[in-house]
């Protein structure tokens, strides 16, 4: 199914890799490679208790950032696709 999606959006598998799994495997893997953990904040409603969600970079190909969103809206998913769209016009 991954695989799909990611054919679908023009995945380079060379530099992306799509994630599946139980949710306690992939908040391990989270926690230990990108996420930082906070199991100490009871007031932390991410999954896992991962921190540092709160600012989500768009980068372009050449690898500088576009934009800075905020990770803990619940809009941002679309408007980070939005921002990748926009990207995909200018080229």
């Amino acid at each position: 199914m991954l695989a799909k999606v990611g054919a679908h959006y023009g995945q380079d598998t060379n530099r992306w890799h799509l994630l599946t799994g139980d949710k306690a495997t992939l908040h391990k893997v989270i926690g230990t490679s990108f996420l930082a953990r906070d199991a100490g904040d009871p007031f932390n409603s991410m999954p896992g208790n991962s921190t540092g969600t709160e600012r989500i970079a768009v980068v372009d190909q050449h690898g500088r950032v576009r934009v800075y969103l905020d990770g803990l809206r619940p809009d941002t998913a679309v408007a980070v696709v939005a921002e990748i769209v926009k990207l995909r016009e200018a080229k």
